[in-house]
């Protein structure tokens, strides 16, 4: 029982590593960003300082009556840092940072319903490590039959091909991270 709880303890902090690493390293290059950007600083400059912190961007179409925007952003899943640049004449006019995805702030239905979603993962999760027997993922004939070697061809040559597919397809909050974890 304690070894069990030991090892959930675990793949939890292995789990939360990467996101909360990914979103701290997002901050940190966003407000970086943030404060070398001037009101007036030519808006090709504003691109290559976000190319070179390795910052995603999003340009609007030019319209006449409204100013442009640039979006710059980076983090994890949901969990993304956003510069709102706004630019008339290819000068920058505006900026402000935002958290959250795409600076959107969440409606309180779809946080609780986040929370709901979280909690009840949890709870199917921790039955399946402290009571193993009766759930079939848990023996060694499911993983024999998953495992052979013609089906893990398949999965590493279907996994692979979208892993490096995905992010060019043009959608920006499709990493290799994103698209390698929604096969597994």
């Amino acid at each position: 029982m304690k070894k069990k709880a030991i090892i959930l303890i675990a793949v939890l902090i292995l789990l939360l590593i990467y996101p909360v690493w990914r979103i701290n390293n997002a901050k940190i290059r966003i407000n970086q960003f943030y404060q070398q950007l001037f009101v007036d600083t030519s808006i090709e400059n504003s691109e290559s300082l976000a190319q070179k912190l390795n910052l995603i961007i999003i340009k609007s179409e030019e319209k006449d009556s409204k100013p442009m925007t640039l979006v710059v952003w980076d983090g994890w899943a949901f969990a993304r840092w956003t510069c709102f640049v706004s630019y008339e004449k290819n000068k920058v006019v505006g900026k402000k940072v935002l958290f959250l995805d795409i600076g959107c702030q969440m409606a309180p239905f779809f946080k609780i319903y986040i929370i709901c979603w979280t909690a009840a993962c949890f709870v199917t999760f921790f039955p399946f490590i402290m009571e193993r027997e009766p759930i079939s993922l848990a023996r060694a004939e499911y993983w024999r039959f998953i495992f052979k070697p013609w089906r893990l061809m398949t999965f590493a040559i279907a996994n692979l091909s979208m892993t490096v597919i995905a992010p060019h397809t043009g959608d920006p909050t499709w990493d290799y991270f994103d698209v390698f974890s929604c096969r597994l």
